[in-house]
């Protein structure tokens, strides 16, 4: 008997190499398919570098203005921080009027498009990377499609087949069934029809008319956010399935290898000098130790040991805040050693501080953790202590800790109500807002970043600069570089370690100009 073999083509095949105007129509996209077209390895690099910057940017900024009435300050908020750090070509794709060169725009298009399918790669790797992703795209695309005309609005829905008939206010109820006071203008609006699962935001908020599982808004903005969000969504998992063989690329695994030390979080300065902390360790711990490092901190004062998740991240932590190897292996050796001081430290242990300050093994730089790394692990066996403690603990656990850190009734249950929406960073940051009095400018991305803004305002606060500083605002201050440098301690005295752990007076709200 003959065999026939069936062939199939491949999709991709059937995809013709077109022009930037037939490819990039519209500032927005679906993301269909990944770019068909070769691509420089240097292009892709800085286009995945430029788009880590602007997620970044927005989830700072979207951590400060959740509702939607705030959008347009958001947006110009936004605006302002790509211009700062020169992200023209995202600036354009939200403020298109700006340009009048169609290449320009065309090439911006294109940077974009590439960018979103090579971090693909990176964030489909775990849940919590595919959520943190997916809405900062979402954010990203509800700026693009708020700057398209109305033209251009029908143009992109009629190119992705999408057909939405507006209906008006006596459509949808009946014109008997329900009637409308005409003062209040509704008979004058147009509502689109969407199941209402789609708009949990507006449903929440009381932003649309909900009738028989659907829901009729005003604004076709969610509606084309859900489908974006789905698309990325079924796109990321597509990618997951797919990494086995990516994989064996080399120049793909180079670039993931970028990505993640380019992460919000992964780019730590290390201090030079060795910090001088085994005495004031415990002092830090209290004014200037997110709550993770704390725990780690306090459970390892009173068992005298951490198990190896735990040790893994607090040894991190303590290279990330400037603690040399040196000093470190002191440190570790003196608490493992506690109840047997005749006994040596055990060589796993010695080794594994030592393979994370690149010294031994692979002798690479590990980065100290990110608040995305520590919110993705396991939940904690018995008596492990690591993590994020805002997710992993219960919220009796969690008041407990935070009353005994200092934090009154009002601030515990402020903390916990981001920490029961699952906000964890936004808890985080409220905890540093507790125990720093003043206002954060940023959401905190890191435990290294919350000791590094804690030593920051000690070395403000102790240098009197604020009567010199009345027109600057907190974030002025705080990502001033001439300063920083001017109240660099090993710059003032060299032989002063980095870390500062004089008493301050707390800080009240009249200090800075907000």
């Amino acid at each position: 008997m003959d065999f026939v073999r069936r062939i199939r083509k491949n999709k991709c095949e059937s995809i013709i190499v077109e022009s930037l105007e037939q490819l990039y129509q519209f500032n927005v996209k679906f993301y269909y398919h990944p770019p068909a077209n070769d691509i420089d390895l240097r292009l892709l690099e800085d286009t995945v570098i430029e788009r880590l910057k602007v997620l970044h940017i927005l989830e700072q900024t979207s951590g400060k203005n959740v509702n939607y009435d705030s959008c347009a300050g958001w947006k110009e908020q936004v605006l302002t921080e790509l211009r700062s750090q020169k992200l023209f070509n995202y600036v354009v794709l939200i403020e298109p009027s700006m340009v009048d060169n169609i290449e320009t725009l065309l090439l911006a298009r294109e940077r974009d498009y590439i960018s979103h399918f090579m971090l693909r790669f990176y964030f489909c790797e775990s849940e919590v990377l595919r959520q943190w992703f997916v809405d900062r795209e979402t954010e990203l695309f509800r700026l693009k499609f708020d700057s398209l005309s109305v033209e251009e609005e029908q143009n992109f829905l009629r190119a992705n087949n999408l057909r939405y008939v507006p209906q008006s206010y006596p459509e949808i109820w009946g014109n008997q069934e329900h009637k409308s006071d005409p003062s209040n203008g509704l008979d004058d609006l147009q509502f689109f029809k969407i199941k209402f699962t789609g708009v949990l935001q507006l449903v929440s908020a009381r932003k649309c008319i909900l009738k028989n599982g659907f829901a009729y808004v005003t604004d076709l903005c969610p509606i084309i956010e859900t489908i974006h969000r789905t698309y990325i969504d079924q796109g990321l998992l597509a990618t997951n399935r797919m990494m086995n063989v990516i994989r064996e690329d080399v120049r793909i695994v180079d670039l993931l290898k970028i990505i993640h030390s380019s992460r919000p979080g992964h780019g730590f300065e290390l201090n030079d000098e060795p910090c001088n902390f085994m005495e004031s360790v415990d002092d830090l711990s209290t004014q200037y130790f997110p709550l993770c490092a704390r725990m780690c901190h306090e459970t390892l004062r009173e068992r005298h040991h951490l198990k190896y998740f735990g040790r893994n991240q607090y040894q991190l932590f303590l290279k990330g805040i400037g603690v040399s190897l040196e000093d470190s292996l002191k440190f570790w050796i003196e608490e493992f050693t506690h109840n047997n001081k005749d006994k040596p430290l055990a060589s796993k242990y010695r080794y594994q501080i030592e393979f994370n300050y690149g010294t031994r093994g692979s002798r690479i730089d590990i980065p100290p953790p990110s608040c995305t790394d520590l919110i993705s692990m396991n939940f904690p066996s018995f008596q492990q202590c690591y993590g994020c403690p805002y997710k992993f603990l219960e919220s009796t656990d969690l008041k407990a800790t935070l009353t005994a850190h200092g934090l009154n009734g009002i601030q515990v249950d402020e903390v916990l109500s981001y920490s029961d929406k699952h906000d964890y960073q936004l808890a985080c940051t409220k905890y540093f807002e507790c125990v720093n009095d003043y206002k954060a400018s940023e959401v905190i991305n890191s435990p290294n970043r919350y000791f590094d803004l804690c030593q920051m305002i000690k070395r403000i606060r102790s240098k009197h600069t604020l009567d010199a500083a009345k027109d600057h605002s907190l974030s002025d201050l705080l990502y001033d570089k001439h300063l920083w440098e001017a109240l660099s301690p090993t710059k003032d005295h060299p032989k002063s370690p980095a870390i500062i752990v004089d008493n301050v007076e707390p800080m009240t709200q009249t200090d800075f100009n907000y």
